[in-house]
């Protein structure tokens, strides 16, 4: 990803960023701050709210706000639709924003940027401005409780989601792998089934 950052956060950073189960409430004073550790589950077509608090350290200054989703986890937050949020520069505190996942976002860990700058909206993820802070979060689009998952020859739905033992197949399914949020094949099986135990995951 490119390089985002401010070059000063002495009067105003990034304090709290809340989205899903993501409610990070952070003191660090760096210009870019990696949070990607920190995940919340999205699905699919859903509607979600991304609430930021500001801190300042003395005076109270106007501030801008944006917040980009790499959708196609390309690498690059400049694709079409992948800016979900934007605020002119205020001295409200804190601000919120609603965006709707689209259907078409790929599954899987991807990467959020909050940057809130001084007196001025946002307009790209990249480079280094003066006053403010850049902070990246992680979101796993996640598929829809009952999504339709098809081929050429059969369709079936996923439930429970989540899961926290027996996932079940509407139809028997073959050849399944599950991976982790790194890519990372953590249960695969060939055997045809409508259930896969998944307690141990």
């Amino acid at each position: 990803y490119c390089t985002s950052t401010s070059s000063n956060t002495n009067d105003e950073r990034i304090g709290k960023v809340v989205l899903g189960t993501i409610n990070n409430t952070s003191t660090g004073t760096a210009g870019y701050e990696n949070f990607t550790s920190i995940a919340t589950n999205v699905g699919r077509g859903s509607l979600n709210t991304i609430t930021i608090t500001p801190t300042w350290t003395g005076t109270i200054y106007s501030e801008g706000y944006a917040v980009w989703i790499d959708y196609n986890q390309n690498g690059a937050f400049t694709d079409a639709g992948e800016l979900v949020f934007s605020k002119a520069s205020s001295k409200t505190t804190p601000v919120s924003g609603s965006f709707t996942i689209p259907t078409t976002a790929l599954l899987g860990a991807t990467r959020m940027r909050v940057i809130m700058r001084y007196n001025t909206t946002p307009t790209t993820p990249c480079g280094t401005f003066d006053f403010g802070q850049v902070e990246d979060y992680t979101v796993n689009i996640t598929a829809t409780a009952r999504e339709e998952v098809s081929n050429n020859q059969i369709s079936f739905n996923l439930y429970p989601n989540p899961v926290k033992s027996t996932l079940n197949f509407s139809e028997e399914v073959s050849n399944i792998k599950i991976t982790d949020l790194t890519g990372k094949t953590v249960k695969q099986t060939s055997v045809s089934t409508k259930s896969l135990d998944v307690s141990t995951l």
